[in-house]
């Protein structure tokens, strides 16, 4: 049978690991950060009364305050560590390999 991927048993295990434990981690999400912000507007509105019936006009002052989330999903958070570790296996793997880039670093 031809090799259709250039991938070797290691990668494939990795993959079907990660996988895994990114369907197994749900739909969750999870809170990284948290902002407040507070807006004040000033707008132009018709007088109260016969003032106002007159075309006489006051300014009202509007306050808003918002509650911002930075949400990360926890399916994104589990896969994306599991790269990095297999990235990181296959670095000291390689440099174990090589006698030379492992004097390098000493």
């Amino acid at each position: 049978m031809a090799k259709l991927l250039p991938f070797g048993k290691d990668e494939v295990v990795a993959a079907q690991a990660i996988a895994a434990a990114t369907a197994a981690a749900g739909t969750g999400t999870i809170t990284v950060a948290t902002g407040t912000a507070v807006i004040t507007t000033a707008t132009t509105v018709p007088a109260a009364g016969i003032w106002g019936w007159l075309g006489y006009t006051t300014v009202a002052t509007v306050t808003t305050t918002t509650v911002t989330t930075v949400a990360l999903p926890v399916a994104g958070l589990v896969a994306a560590g599991g790269l990095v570790a297999y990235g990181a296996y296959k670095v000291v793997k390689a440099m174990r390999k090589n006698e030379r880039a492992v004097e390098v670093l000493r």
